[in-house]
């Protein structure tokens, strides 16, 4: 069915709904509207084996977090990390500021290190071998602040904003000669560039190319091998308090990405301020200024292959957006002044909408699409809505909203999503609670875009939730709810199961160490010293009172994070007993476990195969490297619905 595309000319008297998308202007701090933490809550975890912390608390237009950790200001960051190598219980707090100011409370937790960090093999464990790249795509990879901060509260880096000087072609690698070292050889090689990035303050590094530079420079450089050392040290924050960290200490003049200082140069030390497998923040204060770094052992594009799942069927029956008539209203305002070359928006139906930003913009809300449709929508139904996305240049924070027409505060989502040139974003909501609305829009907002950049908009889908279009769903990696009334295991967690633990060689001797199993709440960490080769000589087993019905169907669910990738663990929930209950069970599963991301693990409706009047839940770790540590935790395990 062709719906050719209505379109509204919007020219210099057009009014806009959406209340951020025109300029304010700021006469002064308003007192009323400085922030307040009511309700505000903010992710906390804490790795005990490199004494670090990551806190989150998720984005909001027009605010932004002020984190104070051990008592001194730290990060502006939506996301920051922190460490200390001493035992010891520590605290942060959680500010919230706007134009008006700074939130007057705050949100505090307090965290402990179990031990000092003496143990150099975890480091090991997420740096050996790999190789580092700036993580480029990531917004606030470069970035400078404070001293005595994180290196993140003046200026952030955009997405790929340095591509024009050298710095992300540049590779490093750390090797370790044996696990337990705490250091090793280290090699820098500035890609096919051949150069290394400095910032324009330096005088000693290769001053014979900088020219007479007045802006930071490229020198050219050969790739290099030299020793890197780390050290346990102090560092002086924000509030002149020494607080105790590691450091990646290189000899003089080792090359790096970025050369940030003179200091860097002469005697580079490096606050390492988180590691895993996957990712480094590094710091490096002289005193007067803090610079940030994140690295990544992902090659690029590692993190933006298709989906498995990339949107429903356009051509199904069922999609509403086939069938609908659309009115575009379009707002092109760089600077917030209204430009008298409109947006251009092309469709020769439905399917695919082209749309070409004439102007260059800066903020958000300042490249406007609204494609007015005739759908309406239920409280009744829950729907599924996807889009794909392309765009000839990156646009980092583009908006996708579908709102209610002419209600810009009822909405089904308002999500930024970062587009990089040339690759499609496959945008999908799946089960959206329904809403009542006589007509929706789909809103898309490109502020910051390059002049010239056109973007595709096509195969875009909305059906009700139980229509079957013969593309399924997407998968859903949220986790099954811990704290409920009908979790049954919450029983086991309130006192200490019967453990049952088999440790063997290669050779299935038994290792006379046994794994070892540390209870706390809803979590068991499990430390495995010694490595095993294959499956079943690695097992853990918690041994319960619950009891259950022949037929009875469970839903079962956990969370898993290792310090080392797990490609096979076995998870079997089984008739206690051993011998024959062996082959009476709920499930026997393997998945695999990426180092330092938790693993989300659900087996909905599984069936019982007889009366058990106890149960055993086995995790097998066959397989696992020496100085393996896993956390289980948040165990659920309900009668299905």
């Amino acid at each position: 069915m062709r719906n050719p595309i209505v379109y509204l000319s919007m020219g210099l008297m057009l009014a806009l709904s959406l209340g951020a998308c025109t300029p304010e202007k700021f006469s002064g701090a308003v007192e009323s509207e400085i922030p307040t933490v009511e309700g505000l809550d903010f992710t906390l975890e804490v790795d005990q084996e490199t004494n670090q912390i990551t806190a989150s608390v998720p984005e909001r237009e027009g605010y932004y977090p002020l984190w104070i950790i051990n008592g001194a200001t730290y990060s502006t960051l939506s996301t920051v990390s922190w460490s200390n190598k001493s035992s010891g219980t520590y605290t942060i707090e959680l500010h919230m500021g706007n134009r008006n100011g700074i939130s007057h409370a705050a949100v505090s937790k307090t965290f402990t290190f179990d031990k000092t960090l003496v143990n150099w093999s975890p480091f090991f464990d997420r740096l050996n071998g790999k190789v580092w790249r700036f993580k480029s795509e990531e917004a606030g990879h470069l970035s400078c602040g404070s001293p005595g901060g994180s290196g993140s509260d003046w200026w952030s880096a955009a997405p790929e904003e340095k591509a024009d000087f050298g710095l992300y072609d540049d590779r490093l690698t750390f090797t370790f000669e044996k696990k337990g070292d705490n250091g090793g050889t280290y090699t820098y090689d500035p890609g096919e560039g051949g150069t290394m990035y400095v910032n324009k303050d330096c005088a000693t590094v290769y001053p014979d190319q900088k020219n007479g530079a007045t802006e930071d420079f490229m020198v050219e450089i050969e790739p290099q091998t030299t020793s890197f050392t780390l050290e346990s040290g102090v560092w002086v924050d924000a509030e002149g308090k020494e607080q105790e960290c590691v450091y990646l200490v290189f000899p003089p003049h080792t090359p790096f990405p970025y050369i940030a200082s003179d200091q860097m140069w002469e005697s580079p030390r490096l606050r390492v301020e988180s590691v895993t497998a996957k990712r480094i923040d590094l710091v490096v204060d002289n005193g007067n200024i803090a610079w940030h770094y994140v690295l990544t052992s992902e090659e690029p594009g590692s993190g933006e292959e298709t989906p498995s799942f990339t949107g429903y069927k356009y051509d199904s029956d069922f999609n509403l957006w086939r069938g609908t008539k659309i009115n575009v209203e379009t707002y092109n305002a760089p600077g917030w002044v209204v430009s008298p070359t409109p947006i251009e928006v092309k469709s020769e139906d439905n399917r695919v909408i082209d749309i070409t930003l004439p102007d260059a913009t800066a903020e958000r809300w300042q490249a406007q699409v609204k494609l007015h449709t005739t759908i309406s929508t239920q409280t009744s139904t829950a729907y599924d809505f996807s889009a794909k996305i392309t765009a000839s240049e990156s646009v980092s924070g583009a908006t996708v909203k579908l709102v209610k027409t002419g209600d810009d505060g009822t909405f089904y989502f308002e999500d930024r999503i970062d587009l990089a040139a040339g690759e499609t974003y496959y945008f999908v909501k799946d089960n959206l609670e329904g809403k009542d609305m006589e007509a929706l829009s789909l809103v898309l907002d490109f502020g910051g875009a390059p002049a010239g950049t056109m973007v595709r908009v096509e195969g875009v889908v909305l059906k009700d939730h139980t229509a079957d279009d013969g593309s399924g769903h997407p998968e859903d990696n949220t986790p099954l709810e811990y704290d409920t009334p009908d979790n049954e295991w919450k029983a086991v967690d309130a006192t200490e199961p019967d453990l049952f633990l088999f440790y063997a060689d290669a050779d299935w001797q038994e290792y006379p160490e046994k794994p070892t199993v540390d209870h706390k709440g809803s979590s068991y960490k499990i430390s495995l010293p010694l490595p095993t080769v294959q499956q079943w000589q690695a097992q853990v087993s918690l041994q319960t009172h619950l009891s259950c019905k022949k037929d009875d169907v469970y839903d079962f669910g956990c969370k898993i994070k290792s310090n080392v990738d797990l490609s096979n663990v076995t998870i079997k929930l089984v008739k206690f007993g051993g011998g024959d209950n062996d082959k009476l069970f709920f499930f026997e599963e393997q998945v695999s476990v990426t180092a330092d991301e938790e693993t989300v693990v659900k087996i909905p409706g599984s069936v019982s195969p007889a009366d058990m009047d106890r149960i055993s839940l086995f995790f097998d770790f066959g397989g696992n490297p020496a100085d393996t540590t896993v956390e289980i935790k948040d165990i659920v395990f309900r009668k299905s619905k």
